[in-house]
Formats: structure tokens, sequence, C-alpha cells
């Protein structure tokens, strides 16, 4: 996988985790890229424990995708899946992916 981009969505890891959620909240990847504002809020709480169970929560680019789409709907997530966004969204696990 290529990370070419220092953000969070800079690396093909992140789309592919980007593709995985959206599509698991039912919308249309392809569209969404056009227009990320397709995926509301409501679809992606409603879908939240299918997206949950798609992800491996231990790698930081996944979590730190959960946390982009999270703040790009707007959505309310549990604590704990705050504090783990946060904790890997520190730059240690930055370090990690960049080596």
């Amino acid at each position: 996988m290529a990370t070419f981009h220092p953000s969070i969505m800079g690396s093909d890891e992140a789309y592919d985790c980007e593709y995985q959620i959206v599509t698991a909240c039912g919308g249309d990847y392809r569209r969404y890229l056009i227009d990320n504002r397709i995926l509301e809020r409501s679809e992606f709480e409603k879908s939240f424990e299918k997206v949950i169970h798609l992800l491996d929560l231990r790698d930081p680019v996944a979590c730190q995708v959960l946390g982009v789409i999270a703040m790009k709907t707007g959505s309310h997530l549990p604590d704990h899946y705050k504090k783990l966004i946060l904790k890997y969204s520190r730059l240690k696990y930055d370090r990690t992916i960049w080596k």
C-alpha cells in the first residue's frame, strides 16, 4: 500500500477503509468521492455497528478514518470509540505508518 501524503487520508489504506465505511452505510463510493455530503449522519449512525465489525480497530489508520468520517457527518460516537480515535491520532502512531 502506498502512502502519498502526510494526512489522514494520504494513503491507499485510508481510502480502502473509507470505501468499506461508505459501502457499509449503503453509499455509492464513486458518488461519495464527488460529493462526500451524500453520506448523512443518520445513515452513518444507523450502520455504525456494521462499520465497527468491518474495521480492524487495532489499526491506527482505520481509527483515524473512522474519526474523519464521524466529523464529516457530524455523528455522535460512543465515548469508547472517541477515546480510541484520539489514542491512534497521536504522533507516535503516525511515525509508525511513515517508516
